[in-house]
């Protein structure tokens, strides 16, 4: 069994590539109109299968609602009734909704996803997720991710994916518009975005007084992954609502 703690950071091949980027979460977010949920494999499905439904849910969580503990922000958006009011949320609703808690159900069977998501804290140079693993409302088994091995799935994929390795330094382009500025983080290739997008961030000036900062992030082999905002409290990017960031922070309501 592959151990993703061992496993050497590298460039993925494009089928494992495809799945950990969530073409299809992507093409979502650009045009709700269009989507196309992943499809819930059978139990006795391929590996394979399992990974490309669950690596969208593991991207929109921590990429696009930035939650530092995925596992924490499924379980307070479950007991707060599955809020739906931005799209980032009505996608896990219509996706996933109540079978979200396969994340938390990985974390109680293996330290997997917390370290995944310790590693691209580390990498983001934000400061890592602490708390107690929530505890799962059902006993619903979840195959490759409930009582299965350290990752199984090879999910540790997909933050590979948002922190690199890349070779693309990616251009910021600022625009001057009526009443400010639109930046826009224009990538070749997918893997880094996520980071790079931390970093590049620090290149601009800080908004006027009562304003926001927003970068719209895209990547040539998928077009716009979203309009992204930093937290004034946690430093993270992320496409939706303050409040709902908030819900994958443990220290954080």
């Amino acid at each position: 069994m592959l151990n993703s703690q061992s496993r050497p950071r590298e460039l993925l091949s494009r089928r494992a590539a495809s799945a950990a980027c969530g073409e299809v979460l992507w093409a979502a977010l650009a045009d709700p109109a269009a989507r196309t949920a992943p499809v819930a494999p059978a139990p006795d499905a391929p590996r394979a299968d399992h990974t490309d439904h669950w690596s969208p849910l593991l991207a929109l969580t921590l990429a696009v609602l930035g939650w530092s503990r995925p596992d924490v922000g499924v379980t307070r958006w479950l007991a707060e009734g599955m809020r739906r009011d931005d799209l980032p949320l009505e996608l896990l609703a219509s996706w996933y909704g109540p079978r979200a808690e396969a994340l938390v159900a990985w974390s109680r069977a293996s330290s997997a996803l917390t370290d995944h998501a310790t590693r691209l804290s580390d990498e983001l140079r934000l400061p890592v997720p602490v708390g107690r693993v929530p505890i799962a409302s059902n006993d619903v088994h979840y195959p490759g991710l409930s009582g299965a091995g350290y990752d199984d799935l090879h999910l540790g994929r997909v933050p590979d994916q948002l922190s690199g390795p890349t070779l693309d330094d990616g251009e910021l382009v600022v625009t001057r518009v009526p009443g400010g500025e639109e930046a826009v983080l224009q990538l070749e290739d997918y893997p880094g975005w996520y980071r790079l997008l931390h970093e590049k961030a620090g290149e601009l000036r800080l908004p006027p007084p009562g304003q926001e900062r927003r970068i719209e992030v895209v990547v040539a082999p998928l077009g716009s992954l979203g309009v992204f905002r930093r937290s004034p409290l946690t430093g993270r990017w992320h496409a939706t609502s303050e409040a709902a960031h908030r819900y994958g922070w443990p220290t954080l309501r």
